[in-house]
């Protein structure tokens, strides 16, 4: 042990280490003595100077905390975290989805803090896990609510002194102009097809049920092939909404083959023999769309199939597609008592629906 500096009885003391250190000085407190009447220490932290060693002494004595709660990562408030999230999910009072969400945000973008002591976070590190997300302000809105949820876990569940407000502050950017979604023009839809003929592959195959299905990226990966009735042309699921959740989804002839050829798997969309994530999905989506030299986003699938459902409906008035068709096969709401009545519309006529379609 190395040169002790004194401090007043009771205040702690710092020492500095032998060797070539880049944070030399020992900051400790004394909890007590052991039968023979030698201090027992706790080491608060290291200092690179005297001097911060005392300001770290001064701000704890000024607000004592568990010395503990400094061995306590990331890592483990997160394992915490998500086991209290997924029990929401058991209880039903948050979405599988949303839960997955997490899982998935908190493994590809903050590996860069799981093993820092959540005592010790700084500002600057999580801010930086969302500063190098690659992805749109809905991903970085994920990772920001789940710092939230972390400190909150450890400060009310683990008695962590921490400032609640602390992640609130995280900037996640504003919403730009690519954030906001946009139809696929019919000849960059035809682009699509075009370059699946010349180089078919899985990936493209996943974009076009997307474009097909009008599916959200979660629920495209949520759907399990035992939902789906492939000899009548439908699949079951959806979520986020009542009126999303287990719907019926009517596959179009162009897209049959590349769901039929899936059958065998759990799940209609795996990677690497596992359950696609949402961020499989989207670097899936982002490849194909630089090749095509496109912009769009995978939200974007979505609202391509409510643009052209909306636009067929406008162009043949007396046909299948009309504003209840349209309601059914997004999963949106049904307000109007009258078409309420009439929701027991089936499989085969919203079938025959989408396949008016190109």
């Amino acid at each position: 042990m190395g040169k002790s500096f004194r401090l007043p009885n009771g205040y702690g003391s710092i020492y500095k280490l032998s060797g070539n250190r880049r944070r030399p000085y020992a900051v400790a407190k004394t909890f007590g003595w052991d039968e023979k009447g030698k201090q027992l220490k706790k080491i608060i932290g290291y200092a690179t100077t005297k001097k911060e060693g005392l300001e770290m002494l001064l701000e704890y004595n000024k607000d004592p905390y568990d010395i503990d709660h400094k061995k306590i990562t990331v890592d483990y408030v997160y394992n915490l975290t998500i086991e209290k999230i997924q029990k929401m999910v058991d209880d039903e009072k948050m979405s599988k989805s949303n839960c997955n969400r997490f899982k998935s945000v908190y493994k590809n973008h903050c590996q860069t803090v799981a093993k820092r002591n959540i005592m010790d976070l700084t500002y600057k590190e999580m801010q930086d896990t969302l500063d190098n997300c690659p992805f749109a302000q809905t991903t970085k809105g994920y990772i920001k609510t789940l710092y939230i949820k972390m400190f909150e876990y450890a400060k009310l569940e683990l008695g962590i002194k921490l400032d609640l407000d602390f992640p609130n502050k995280l900037e996640t950017g504003k919403r730009t102009k690519s954030d906001m979604h946009k139809s696929f023009s019919e000849s960059d839809f035809d682009k699509v097809w075009n370059l699946y003929q010349s180089m078919p592959e899985n990936d493209l195959e996943v974009v076009l049920i997307m474009l097909y299905t009008g599916l959200r990226p979660q629920e495209l990966i949520d759907i399990e092939t035992s939902n789906i009735n492939i000899s009548e042309d439908y699949m079951i699921g959806g979520c986020k909404t009542e009126a999303g959740k287990n719907r019926i989804i009517p596959v179009h002839r162009k897209i049959k083959s590349f769901i039929q050829k899936r059958m065998n798997q759990k799940y209609l969309i795996m990677i690497n023999d596992r359950k696609a994530t949402y961020d499989d999905i989207s670097q899936l989506w982002k490849k194909i769309m630089n090749k095509l030299e496109f912009d769009y986003l995978p939200y974007d699938a979505r609202h391509t199939m409510a643009t052209r459902l909306d636009d067929y409906k406008i162009t043949h008035p007396n046909s299948l597609i009309d504003d209840l068709t349209i309601k059914l096969i997004m999963g949106h709401a049904i307000t109007d008592i009258t078409q309420k009545v009439y929701t027991h519309r089936q499989a085969k006529y919203l079938v025959e629906a989408i396949n008016l379609l190109y």
